[in-house]
This record gives C-alpha cells, sequence and structure tokens, in this order.
C-alpha cells in the first residue's frame, strides 16, 4: 500500500511540476517552450509509468526471470526516450531543448522529495 502512495504522490509532484511551467512558458508567450516541454513532460511521465510497470511485474517473477525482464524494460525505455527526442528534432514548433527539460521531469521531482524527505529528517 506504501508504494501506490508513493506512486500517486510522484504522479502528482509531476502533474503540479508539468501544468505550472506549461501554464508559465505560455503566459509568457513561448509557444514553442511550452509544446516542446510538454511533449517531454509527457515522455516522462509515460517512462515513469513504464517504470513501475516494469517493476511490479518484475517482483511476482523468479530472480533470474526478473533481472532479464528489467533489463529488456531498460532497453524499451531507452528507444522510446530517443525516439521522443527525435520526434521533438523533427517537429516544427516544438523547442529541442524543452523537451529534454521535460524529460527530465521526473529526475526533478524525484529530486526535490528527496530534498524534502532529508531535510523533514533532519539528515
Amino acid at each position: 500500500m506504501e508504494t501506490f502512495f508513493s506512486i500517486r504522490r510522484t504522479l502528482t509532484g509531476l502533474f503540479v511540476w508539468g501544468t505550472c511551467f506549461t501554464a508559465l512558458t505560455w503566459a509568457a508567450g513561448a509557444e514553442d517552450w511550452a509544446r516542446g516541454f510538454l511533449l517531454g513532460w509527457l515522455g516522462s511521465l509515460v517512462y515513469y509509468l513504464l517504470l513501475c510497470r516494469r517493476v511490479q511485474k518484475a517482483v511476482d517473477l523468479p530472480v533470474a526471470q526478473a533481472v532479464r525482464s528489467m533489463r529488456v524494460g531498460w532497453l524499451v525505455r531507452l528507444i522510446f526516450l530517443v525516439l521522443l527526442l527525435l520526434l521533438s528534432l523533427k517537429v516544427q514548433g516544438v523547442s529541442f531543448w524543452a523537451s529534454v527539460v521535460g524529460l527530465f521531469s521526473l529526475q526533478g521531482v524525484l529530486f526535490l522529495f528527496f530534498v524534502f524527505f532529508a531535510v523533514k529528517r533532519g539528515l
């Protein structure tokens, strides 16, 4: 049950971050950045959901199959990220660098959660 709440908290953090950043860039008149960030952010969201699904699946497998499953999952997620970045290069009106920022949304949100956790625990 704790895992479910962690996943929900992370998804909520991603949603808040993505909504705020997209709204601010759109309001500032940087539509290319807003579209690029939104593309990368959606990619980050899908990446996280794929990762959660793969881990959940691997828990029920024997160790050797779980290791193989995680290795295949890593490759699938890497290919997904590369295709997303290639798409952001090809589509007109989408900022490549904003897509890169959007792709790192998950890592940023997780880092902020870690900082809050460390401060709360007094580390």
